[in-house]
């Protein structure tokens, strides 16, 4: 297996340029960015243009015998479906957490999972399942066929002519190898949250906002992540011994308890009261349009688990036709899309579930989604970020993986708390805005390769 070796050098320059570069856009340009998710109706026209066209009958294979070995059509769209359900269901307690649950700097929305369906992920075409399916058909094809590993710099070869050891598959490769780490840190995030409300109300008992009691709280949790003693508490839960889905809500339980703790000791010293002299920066910053980073944050979540979502189809669809895969995974976006068109032409009523419900179903999806795409065996397409040859990864060291997730928990967790949906799109979408890109300019570039592909077979 090719190893990527790191450019320590061209990390300490770029990630600067890149950040201040993410700060201007976000600060500057916010609705010019929500208008940028319309581009993804570009992923929709490419899986309609494989499902029509004889560049879809091309079969993520090597040859006959992964064919014979692929998974029985019944059993393979039960992977989709359930990788499609829990999905909502996690991005279903996300959207109750940040409109009902915990409300910071904001009041409360009852209807923003289903608004956020509606005006965004339909109206971007069926953002982000027809970009997975098709990407997750280049990733195979690569994989299988082709017997390379699908790196995210060779998904864009046909267009950069770079290979993953040069700079730019360098950077491509680093940023999504962060914006994976990233979305599962924020995801880890509001589990932790979840698992706190189904005991106590968050908006009692977790002091949020520009508050000093949350600001050092918070800070106190992120040096802790740095010590020896985390690190070894991390290396026990995710060990080989300890499959994920017990280690993700022993690490989830911990962490809440952990919160709840260092909050009741900084409360005896501390003042709950708003901090004087907000800087106007700050100030600025928790006033900029809620929605509008709402769906900036929606995306950028969808889009950094690109890498996660697009590897586990790919792996499960071997022996498959695209034109398959495609079918298979945007058959039930198309059968909500539908449901909800026919309910805004009879315009029937919206339906609210019990609060309690909601929670036990969001819980049980990110008991369930987060294993799927991320356990031991699997472990090492995450930490690359990429789809190895023939779907068989090479053992990697994984314990800086899980200490890097459990640091960017924490840093989410002070930016939420402190600062709202607004602070974490900020800290998700200026580290990562560039993968936008990479994803867009990969989908084209998928196209090329498949074509290639068929006229040299």
């Amino acid at each position: 297996m090719e190893y990527l070796k790191v450019r320590n050098d061209l990390i300490y320059i770029l990630n600067p340029v890149l950040f201040l570069m993410g700060l201007f856009l976000f600060i500057e340009a916010p609705t010019f960015i929500a208008i940028c998710f319309y581009a993804f109706w570009f992923a929709l026209c490419c899986a309609l243009f494989f499902i029509f066209s004889r560049y879809g009958k091309q079969r993520l294979a090597h040859n006959a015998d992964d064919i014979a070995i692929r998974l029985p059509l019944s059993q393979w769209l039960f992977c989709i479906v359930l990788l499609q359900l829990t999905f909502l269901g996690v991005y279903l307690g996300i959207a109750t957490i940040s409109g009902n649950i915990l409300t910071v700097n904001t009041h409360i929305r009852p209807y923003l999972f289903l608004e956020s369906l509606s005006t965004q992920f339909f109206a971007s075409g069926l953002f982000p399942w027809a970009m997975y399916a098709v990407i997750a058909a280049g990733m195979g094809l690569i994989g299988y066929k082709q017997q390379t590993n699908a790196y995210f710099s060779t998904l864009l070869e046909p267009l950069t002519h770079h290979q993953a050891q040069q700079t730019w598959g360098l950077i491509i490769n680093t940023g999504m190898r962060r914006a994976t780490l990233m979305v599962v840190g924020i995801t880890l995030m509001f589990m932790t949250i979840l698992l706190i409300s189904l005991v106590l109300p968050p908006n009692v008992h977790l002091p949020n906002g520009f508050q000093s009691i949350t600001i050092f709280s918070t800070l106190i949790l992120i040096v802790f992540t740095f010590t020896k003693a985390m690190k070894r508490y991390i290396t026990r839960i995710f060990s080989h011994r300890v499959p994920t889905a017990i280690g993700f809500p022993i690490f989830c339980a911990a962490l809440a308890l952990l919160l709840l703790f260092v909050i009741i000791s900084m409360s005896a010293i501390s003042s709950q009261a708003l901090v004087q002299n907000i800087p106007s920066l700050i100030t600025n910053w928790i006033n900029l349009n809620w929605n509008r980073l709402w769906i900036l944050f929606s995306g950028m979540w969808c889009a950094a688990l690109t890498p996660l979502v697009c590897s586990y189809i790919a792996r499960i669809s071997r022996g498959y036709r695209i034109r398959d895969i495609i079918l298979g995974v945007l058959a039930l976006p198309i059968l909500m899309a539908l449901f909800f068109v026919i309910a805004q032409y009879l315009h029937l009523p919206r339906i609210i579930l019990p609060l309690f419900t909601v929670k036990i179903i969001a819980l049980i999806s990110f008991l369930i989604f987060l294993p799927l795409l991320l356990n031991h065996k699997q472990i090492a397409c995450a930490i690359i970020a990429y789809f190895p040859k023939n779907g068989t990864p090479k053992p990697r060291d994984y314990q800086p993986f899980f200490q890097k997730i459990t640091q960017f928990a924490i840093i989410s967790l002070y930016f939420y708390l402190v600062l709202g949906m607004n602070g974490l799109s900020f800290l998700i979408f200026t580290i990562n805005f560039y993968i936008l890109g990479t994803l867009l300019f990969g989908l084209f570039a998928i196209l090329i390769n498949s074509i290639r592909s068929k006229e040299t077979r």
